[in-house]
């Protein structure tokens, strides 16, 4: 009796957990995306060419999904498809928070977040983050027509702007900066002497992503 009252109850603990997850599935994924297709451009629209694992967060609650994603930049939004023999791209249903695109060779992760304006979702990559501040990059891709030299002929192409964002974690701002030394000490003004001490102790060019990296990661204390 007790052993048919266990097994009862792990098939209907599994039942749920499936219950569960395909009710995750439905809330949160499967509406076809119709518009968003791209044919005769140079240049790439997506952050990641291929579909890839990762990590999507809706709200407070995190899920690992088993759906393949791409990060579409012109567009800028999120698509997905369930299995990389599937023809149709879908989007999210619910308001994707952030995301992580993990990378099928290496296993590190790309994490995006959404910083809403004028109530659309708008994706920053995260470079680095940590109690105190932050550092994000947005990189801006557009189509447009380019007319060869000496033709009449238009071609489409991609272009991209990169832009780099600071953030006091305290207060949500997001600031705009560049990579040299008058934007980055005005971020952290009252804090030019933890700067100068990062900048003796290390060869630092603030010309340089992964210098200015390592400050910010400095100045949150990692």
């Amino acid at each position: 009796m007790i052993r048919n009252f266990k097994f009862l109850l792990g098939a209907f603990l599994l039942l749920s957990s499936v219950a569960v997850k395909a009710q995750f599935l439905a809330d949160n994924l499967g509406r076809p995306l119709r518009n968003v297709r791209y044919t005769d451009i140079s240049g790439s629209p997506y952050f990641n060419a291929e579909f890839q694992k990762g990590i999507v967060k809706f709200g407070s609650a995190s899920k690992e999904v088993t759906v393949l994603l791409q990060y579409d930049q012109v567009a800028d939004m999120l698509t997905y498809k369930d299995k990389a023999s599937d023809e149709e791209l879908k989007e999210f249903v619910n308001i994707v928070s952030e995301f992580t695109i993990l990378n099928a060779g290496t296993g590190a992760g790309a994490l995006f977040i959404n910083i809403p304006e004028n109530g659309k979702s708008v994706y920053y990559q995260v470079l680095q983050q940590g109690k105190d501040f932050s550092l994000l990059t947005k990189e801006i891709k557009k189509i447009v027509d380019v007319t060869s030299y000496n033709s009449a002929n238009k071609e489409k192409r991609v272009s991209a702007a990169v832009k780099y964002y600071a953030k006091v974690n305290a207060d949500g701002t997001l600031k705009p900066i560049t990579l040299d030394k008058k934007s980055i000490l005005d971020f952290f003004k009252g804090n030019e002497a933890k700067v100068e001490e990062f900048m003796q102790k290390n060869k630092y060019n603030f010309k340089k992503k992964d210098d200015v990296i390592s400050l910010f990661a400095y100045m949150n204390g990692n």
